[in-house]
């Protein structure tokens, strides 16, 4: 096996899969997201489109994650008599936060998210804005709802679903990265483990004139998260681009959490001084056809370029 913990054989042609697990890693992560591209497989409509393999591996790490560190196998674990206890999130907010700049799902081997984008599913399964179409089946329905032979990108399946709905895939995209701000995506061993690793994380996206970074500059579903230091009770934001773009401040106090959406560059919101308030600037352009496996220095260097002006709050 190359020195994998388990792996994932397959007759494709016919969506049959069997797993080789090494004994030493039965009672951990693994075999449950081989299972998770078992389960890919058995749908067989992602099997033969190039453009949607690398999100095979988002999709194993969500199963994964979902199966160990949240409720929704607890029945079925425990008439198994497993233990029912979460363990913690396969989250990694530290790599997600510093490179929030990333293609959201880019499968390069060095400097990708192929496995660390999976909370973007966990947002559309737990839907916390409620949009029409997403929920409970939206993993389900990327697969079954694929046109095969397409070799359609799932964002462009993902469009189909919420087609007629009111909500376009670069809105929810938009609003997934402003619910990564303080992980609100319903998913709380994923908001433990972000709140034990948060003192450390860096954020560095703006030059002191509130140009982005070159480097820090969002590419294809990207975003750059952007926290605020207040200085008054009303912030207003001044967003200047060409590009297409899904901006959000989004505030929290306590618990509670408010959603404000920049429009035409411009926001404001009213705030309190215990608030903590953060800009989140998402890059939503056209869908595009790609093959995250191998994305183009083209696609790389296309990114959202853009500088932003507070009043009332400054970047902590």
């Amino acid at each position: 096996m190359n020195n994998l913990t388990g792996t994932q054989y397959e007759q494709r042609d016919i969506g049959i899969s069997f797993l080789d697990i090494l004994d030493l890693s039965l009672d951990s992560i693994w075999p449950v997201h081989e299972y998770g591209h078992a389960l890919t497989l058995s749908e067989s409509s992602w099997n033969d489109d190039e453009n949607t393999w690398d999100w095979w591996e988002t999709v194993a790490t969500y199963i994964s994650d979902e199966f160990h560190s949240t409720s929704t196998c607890r029945a079925a674990k425990a008439s198994h008599g497993l233990s029912t206890e979460p363990w913690p999130s396969q989250i990694n907010p530290t790599f997600l936060h510093e490179n929030t700049h990333l293609i959201l799902v880019d499968g390069n081997r060095t400097t990708g998210n192929r496995r660390a984008a999976f909370p973007f599913i966990s947002y559309l399964n737990n839907n916390p804005d409620k949009y029409t179409g997403l929920g409970k089946q939206t993993l389900l329905n990327m697969l079954r709802k694929y046109k095969v032979g397409s070799n359609d990108t799932p964002f462009h399946v993902l469009a189909t679903i919420l087609a007629g709905t009111g909500t376009t895939v670069q809105k929810a995209v938009g609003r997934y990265w402003a619910h990564m701000a303080y992980f609100d995506i319903g998913h709380p061993s994923a908001h433990a483990v972000f709140l034990s690793e948060r003192p450390n994380i860096v954020y560095d996206s703006l030059h002191a004139n509130g140009t982005v970074k070159s480097e820090k500059a969002p590419r294809y579903m990207g975003a750059n998260i952007i926290p605020l230091k207040i200085k008054g009770s009303n912030i207003t934001v001044a967003l200047q681009t060409s590009g297409q773009y899904t901006a959000t401040l989004v505030v929290k106090s306590g618990e509670k959490l408010r959603y404000v959406d920049v429009v035409n560059g411009k926001g404001r919101v009213a705030v309190a001084k215990s608030d903590e308030v953060s800009l989140v600037v998402a890059y939503t352009p056209e869908l595009i056809m790609y093959n995250s496996a191998a994305i183009t220095a083209e696609m790389y260097a296309n990114a959202l370029q853009y500088s932003v002006k507070f009043t009332g709050a400054s970047v902590a």
